[in-house]
């Protein structure tokens, strides 16, 4: 499937030369995609369809964390396969990531500046949950009468640097569970200004050869994980899913229409929930990594590429995109909201009425609390941030703007 795949792509690529094509990924306000030229304060690209985007795949990442409350009733059976789709979501929202943000925008105003808006985006929310779950594991550990190990001062003080995924611990060593994936992304925040421009020279030289080096790097680290070579949360191992969109971001290939990508999505993702379903390995991150980072990547820049008053795509629908903003809070939340919920159901979740039930009022109440922490503390914090940046540093004042609209 990827074979055939990256033969499109060398031969959709527009007939120019190397210097045509860097001087055109180095452009951001003349050559940029249409879609892509609405920028915000925080300087990430808001693209309609990326957005509803995020919430599809933050609702995948609740799938597999609800995965407990319903593994006694019917349907436990189905935990395998709805766990490898639903976990493919961190690949989509690792590919996002390397899309936006190697776009020519991206780096603007220099490393400072990039520096303050990965800050003021990824902190704010991602403190509140670390409080919140730390009162709630202090509580559990009162009502239990045994403290949590999560409550360790060492590991608390590794969770708020965001270094919980180089823990052998794993996952095991996220006090807010889902954020060992942004532990990931740090490191791909801190390397991007330096492999972007390299990356940039090898793709637009040797976009064939790059996408193989990028994609054999996928499928090692996803091999890596496999074989227990290191822990299930090595970041390192990460970064090639990545870089998968920023070389889409890079050489800009001839999109897809949006409904082949996203039939490609679809048996891609039909191939990895078999392989999971017959070998058992359910919700390993690795081989969705190796099979759906290119697919993902490509359903990715075809929506950006699309013309929004072309297509009326369903990522593209406003509830989606409002839902799609406050993604990231409902990242970090859900899991949380899911234990409270089981926890205050008790045995009632054991049927599958209650535990559908349990699923219903876990969703519904994740994304209201995300929606309530989107505006009152991603937003409002995210320019308060971004203020305090450019008062210590005034040369920021001609990059950052907090009054412009803040984006996800």
């Amino acid at each position: 499937m990827v074979l055939p795949t990256v033969q499109y792509l060398m031969a959709a690529r527009p007939r120019c030369c190397a210097r045509d094509l860097r001087a055109s990924a180095m452009d951001s306000t003349v050559n940029a995609e249409p879609a892509l030229r609405e920028l915000t304060g925080s300087g990430t690209i808001q693209v309609a369809a990326l957005t509803g985007l995020r919430a599809i795949a933050a609702i995948g990442v609740f799938l597999v964390h609800v995965q407990p409350v319903l593994a006694g009733t019917v349907l436990g059976s189905l935990e395998l396969v709805v766990g490898a789709a639903g976990a493919t979501g961190v690949t989509l929202f690792f590919v996002l990531s390397g899309y936006l943000l190697s776009q020519p925008s991206a780096l603007r105003g220099g490393t400072l500046c990039y520096a303050a808006r990965r800050i003021a985006r990824i902190y704010p929310v991602y403190l509140t949950s670390l409080v919140a779950m730390t009162f709630l594991l202090g509580a559990m550990s009162v009502r239990d009468g045994r403290r949590s190990p999560l409550l360790d001062p060492g590991l608390l003080a590794l969770n708020v640097m965001l270094g919980q995924s180089w823990s052998p611990d794993g996952w095991y060593a996220s006090v807010v569970y889902p954020a060992w994936s942004l532990s990931v992304e740090m490191l791909f925040y801190a390397l991007l200004p330096v492999i972007l421009p390299r990356l940039q020279r090898a793709a637009l030289r040797r976009p064939a050869a790059s996408l193989a080096v990028v994609l054999a790097a996928g499928a090692l680290g996803a091999a890596g994980e496999q074989f227990h070579w290191f822990s299930v949360t090595f970041p390192p191992a990460y970064l090639p899913v990545f870089l998968v969109g920023s070389w889409l971001a890079v050489v800009r290939p001839r999109p897809l229409r949006p409904g082949r990508a996203t039939a490609l999505v679809g048996a891609a993702l039909a191939t990895h929930c078999a392989f999971a379903g017959a070998t058992g390995l359910g919700a390993a991150q690795g081989p969705s990594f190796a099979v759906l980072a290119l697919p993902y990547g490509l359903l990715v820049h075809s929506l950006a590429s699309d013309s929004p008053n072309r297509h009326r795509r369903h990522p593209s629908r406003r509830p989606l995109v409002r839902l799609g903003k406050a993604s990231y809070a409902f990242f970090l939340i859900h899991a949380m909201v899911i234990s409270v919920v089981a926890g205050l159901a008790g045995d009632s979740a054991a049927s599958l009425p209650g535990a559908l039930l349990v699923c219903v009022v876990a969703l519904v109440g994740a994304w209201v609390l995300a929606l309530a922490l989107f505006h009152t503390v991603e937003v409002p914090a995210q320019r308060a941030v971004l203020r305090l940046a450019r008062r210590w540093y005034p040369p920021l004042h001609q990059v950052l703007n907090p009054a412009r609209k803040v984006t996800t």
